[in-house]
Formats: structure tokens, C-alpha cells, sequence
């Protein structure tokens, strides 16, 4: 008795929500070859929901025939989803397709759709419980079925489909010119064969045009050999001139090389150098290497003094020495790029007065040091271009 009174209650709960609102059947749906209806459940949906529709259906079916069942995945948008349905429909010469949503909360929506997919039919079904809701659905899946094989109202309303954006605008095609006819080729008269030129190579590191010579700049490190108590001293120096296409270079070079300090006998001496070079030479290039040879007439000054004076020697005040001389160097010149590169110049000294070093004692000169003629030179430094 309990069962019985839980069906009629799911029956009469079914019946009083799905009359509210009537849709004319269309005509062509009465006269159907099929008057069966094939039925879509989503597999996404709850399992427990779509067992309770499934009963359902199976129990007002009962007496009519199997409806068909086809669990399918979730379409993007209710269009697609009538799309497909009515497809389905056709494919199986059927009256029409339902499917039901059961992912909300608090309703279930049953849909329905003709074969010919031109309108789209809904019902809500409020939220109860599993098996009232599924025999609600099963309800007015019945009476709808069977109102298409009457032509009788059918009791769900149309529902609202967003109509699809419109596809973009297609650009008109691109203007064609009209045809030229080629231009009369006075050549071809001709019985010499054409010859075509071989392309033109430009060399890395030289200028595209009648550009004659370059300015180069350079900054570099100076080194010399000055005598045995100081036998290497450091400076810089700054170099500036022009080159010729044709390899040639002139310039100028200054350098300056800090006071040093060296103890001769227990005197502590000191001798600072300056120096001027005009520059004369040739340089051969190619990829990215360039060698040449220099030559370079040079005046220099020697700042000397006596720091400290041993015994009954006197420290002898400062003094300022001009010297002359020649310089012959080797250069190497590395350019990763046409105006800039690394040069390393390095080569003899030739002096020609060389100067001593000496002190006063008991009115007797005495020399502490003798500089060498000939001494050794090298240069390393950044050269620019222009």
C-alpha cells in the first residue's frame, strides 16, 4: 500500500506540472512513418538522476513499445545539441527526439525537437526528488509522443535560441592591374649574345665609394726598456693620423710615462719620461687582419732627480733632458668590424744622445747609471676609424 500511495503521489505531482502551457503539434509530425521518439540522456549528467528518468520511462513505455535511449556527450550550446538530435531523428526515421538536462540544481529541462529541427520545445520540471522528477519527465515525454500521433497540443513551449553571430566580413580582392604588354627589347636585334656582368665583391673593411683616406684615433698602453735598475716602465699613449687606400699611414703619437723610483749604490733615483712621434708607414689588409711596419722620429723629454743621497754624495736638484731618437716598429692589427680594432705595435728605440745618471762627489762626477742607445718599445691599444 505504501508503494502504491508514493506512485500516485510522483503521478499526480507529474501531472500538475506539465500542463500549464500548450504547443500545436506541427502537421507534418502526425503523419510521420514512425510515431516512436528516440531519447538522449548526457552522460555527464548525475547517474542517480538518470537511473530515476530512465525507470520511469521504461514504466510509461511499458504498454507502447521500448523507447530507445542513447546516453551522448554534452553539446557546446543548445543549437548544436538540436542539431545533432534531429539528425539522429532523420537517421532513424523516428517523430522526434528528446533529450533532458539534469545538471541544475533545483529543475530538470526537457527538450524536444522535430526532424526537421525548426522550432525547439522545452519544459522545466521544479526540482522534488530523484524519482518524482523522473516521473515527471517521463509524464510529459508520454503525453508529448502521443499528441504527435494524434496532432493534438503538445504541452511545452518554444525556447529562445541565441540566433549565430554572423561570419566576418570577407575582404574584397586586391585590385589587378590590367596586363601590360612587355616592353620591345631593342637587344634582341642584335647578333652579339648578351653578357651579364659579374656582380660586385667589396672588400671587408673598405668603404663603398671614392673615399681616398681614413682617420684613425687610437688609445693605447705603453711600454718601454729603459736600463738595468729599471728595466721596464708603463705609460699611455694617444695616437691620431690618416690612412691612404693604398695602405699607407702618417701621423703623430704622444706619450707620458710615470716618474720611477730605483736604488743605485744606496741612492734612491727617480726619472719620469714624456714623448712626441710623427709617424710614417704602411699597412697591407685583409679579412679582418692588417700587418705593416712604422717608422717614427721622436723628441723626448727625461725628468730625473736624486730622491736620496748615501754618504758624502749630494742629491743633484731636477732636471728636465731632452733626448731624439728613432722608433721602427711592427704592427698587427685585429678589426672585427670595419671601424674598429685592437693594434699591437712593438719594435727598437734607437737614442741618439743617450744621457747617465750621475751625482756629484767631493767635486767629482760620478755616474750611477748609463742608459742604453737601443731599447725595446711596445704598444697595445683600441684604434677607430673613420
Amino acid at each position: 500500500m505504501r508503494r502504491l500511495a508514493s506512485s500516485i503521489l510522483r503521478v499526480a505531482v507529474a501531472c500538475a506540472i506539465i500542463w500549464p502551457t500548450e504547443v500545436e503539434a506541427q502537421p507534418g509530425a502526425a503523419h510521420h512513418a514512425d510515431k516512436s521518439v528516440v531519447f538522449f540522456v548526457f552522460e555527464s549528467d548525475p547517474l542517480e538522476r538518470r537511473a530515476a528518468v530512465l525507470r520511469a520511462l521504461d514504466a510509461h513505455f511499458a504498454s507502447a513499445g521500448p523507447i530507445e535511449v542513447i546516453a551522448v556527450p554534452r553539446a557546446k550550446g543548445l543549437r548544436e545539441q538540436a542539431d545533432r538530435a534531429a539528425e539522429e531523428t532523420k537517421r532513424r526515421g523516428r517523430a522526434g527526439a528528446f533529450w533532458v538536462d539534469l545538471a541544475s540544481g533545483d529543475e530538470a529541462t526537457l527538450f524536444f525537437v522535430e526532424p526537421d529541427a525548426q522550432r525547439i520545445l522545452v519544459r522545466r520540471i521544479p526540482w522534488r526528488e530523484a524519482e518524482a522528477m523522473g516521473e515527471a519527465v517521463a509524464v510529459v515525454t508520454r503525453s508529448t509522443t502521443d499528441a504527435l500521433s494524434s496532432g493534438a497540443s503538445i504541452g511545452m513551449e518554444p525556447a529562445v535560441v541565441e540566433p549565430p553571430r554572423p561570419p566576418p566580413p570577407v575582404p574584397p580582392p586586391p585590385l589587378v592591374p590590367p596586363p601590360q604588354p612587355p616592353p620591345f627589347d631593342w637587344s634582341a636585334r642584335t647578333s652579339s649574345p648578351q653578357v651579364t656582368p659579374p656582380p660586385v665583391r667589396f672588400e671587408r673593411g673598405r668603404e663603398r665609394g671614392l673615399r681616398l683616406a681614413y682617420w684613425h684615433f687610437a688609445a693605447s698602453y705603453a711600454g718601454a726598456y729603459v736600463s738595468e735598475s729599471l728595466p721596464w716602465s708603463s705609460g699611455v699613449a694617444i695616437e691620431g693620423g690618416f690612412s691612404l687606400k693604398n695602405g699607407l699611414r702618417a701621423g703623430f703619437t704622444a706619450s707620458g710615462f710615470p716618474p720611477l723610483e730605483a736604488t743605485l749604490d744606496d741612492n734612491r733615483i727617480s726619472i719620469g719620461r714624456a714623448s712626441l712621434a710623427g709617424e710614417l708607414g704602411y699597412e697591407k689588409s685583409w679579412e679582418v687582419v692588417a700587418l705593416g711596419a712604422t717608422g717614427a722620429p721622436f723628441v723626448e723629454l727625461v725628468h730625473r732627480s736624486t730622491a736620496a743621497a748615501a754618504g758624502t754624495l749630494r742629491a743633484q736638484p731636477p732636471e728636465l733632458t731632452p733626448l731624439a731618437g728613432l722608433r721602427a716598429t711592427a704592427d698587427l692589427t685585429l678589426r672585427p668590424d670595419p671601424a674598429w680594432g685592437f693594434r699591437l705595435s712593438a719594435g727598437p728605440e734607437i737614442i741618439f744622445n743617450p744621457l747617465d745618471f750621475a751625482v756629484r762627489e767631493e767635486g767629482q762626477v760620478r755616474v750611477l747609471e748609463s742608459f742604453s742607445p737601443i731599447r725595446a718599445t711596445a704598444l697595445l691599444g683600441l684604434e677607430v676609424r673613420k
